[in-house]
């Protein structure tokens, strides 16, 4: 009897010990990725603000013109805080002066589009803006007017409008390097370079006055002075001058040619016009030449 009840007591703790290890056993992990999936909400791909431009601006014209009032000089001041008391980048209302010793202003056709542009530095001396002007990039302009000011580069190309019809008129008179006109007509032009000028006009704008003049001048500048062209329309004739200004202390030499012969001394030559009795128009025309200084 009493080793029946010692059996009984041994097998009662294995089994005891055998449902133990089954309580401790580590359950198996089901992988959440298999076994229910989350479907995310898919995500909107983020919608660009459009940029907001001024009432009564052409965008375009408004980002060139913006563009070239941030340049910066070396010491940080920018194009538009030389030629404007108030200028405020993003408030075009403020791209102005009305001093009558410091005029400048933007002017605009009924869609917003830049049509002429006048810059007036304001300081004593002349502001050196930085950076290239693309007057070319503001396509219906048909004049400017610059005074107190000098540009680092100029930019002319093939302006849509520039055509008898619209009397099309720029002046440039000081650019530090390379001053450029490029197109089928202009009224008057004045342009001025201490580096490199050079004009082409091609002849081919829309007209009633007959054959337009048509001529390529390529101006070099040895020394230190500006010169560049001075070209108008008058009943008559089309007249086009070589111009040369001397700096300070400086004297103007003359003009040169490709070869090195003295075409001219005077400071104001007259290449074509009434009292040369040459006509620009007709033929195309191309002359090179050298404004040297001392």
């Amino acid at each position: 009897m009493k080793k029946k009840l010692i059996a009984f007591i041994i097998a009662v703790i294995m089994l005891l010990s055998t449902h133990a290890g089954c309580i401790g056993s580590p359950k198996p992990i089901t992988d959440p990725t298999t076994a229910n999936p989350v479907t995310e909400a898919p995500t909107e791909a983020p919608t660009e603000t459009p940029a907001q431009f001024p009432d009564g601006y052409d965008e375009h014209d408004y980002t060139v013109l913006r563009g070239f009032f941030e340049q910066k000089d070396d010491a940080g001041v920018t194009n538009g805080e030389k030629c404007f008391p108030a200028y405020d980048p993003d408030d075009p209302a403020t791209w102005g002066n009305e001093d009558p010793n410091h005029y400048s202003v933007i002017n605009r056709d009924e869609h917003g589009k830049v049509i002429r542009l006048n810059l007036f530095g304001m300081g004593d001396t002349p502001a050196e803006l930085a950076g290239r002007l693309d007057i070319g990039a503001l396509n219906l302009l048909e004049g400017t007017e610059m005074q107190n000011v000098v540009f680092e580069e100029i930019e002319i190309n093939d302006l849509t409008v520039t055509g008898v019809k619209n009397n099309a008129q720029f002046s440039f008179p000081a650019v530090s390097g390379e001053a450029r006109f490029i197109g089928g007509y202009v009224e008057r032009l004045r342009l001025y370079s201490a580096a490199h000028s050079y004009c082409d006009i091609t002849g081919d704008a829309e007209s009633n006055i007959g054959e337009l003049p048509s001529f390529r001048i390529d101006i070099k500048v040895e020394g230190e002075g500006y010169a560049g062209i001075l070209a108008w329309s008058d009943e008559n004739f089309y007249e086009v001058h070589l111009d040369a200004r001397p700096a300070e202390g400086r004297t103007f030499i003359g003009w040169f040619d490709a070869d090195g012969n003295l075409v001219s001394a005077d400071s104001n030559y007259e290449l074509f016009g009434e009292s040369t009795g040459n006509i620009a128009e007709g033929a195309h025309a191309e002359f090179a030449f050298f404004a040297r200084f001392e």
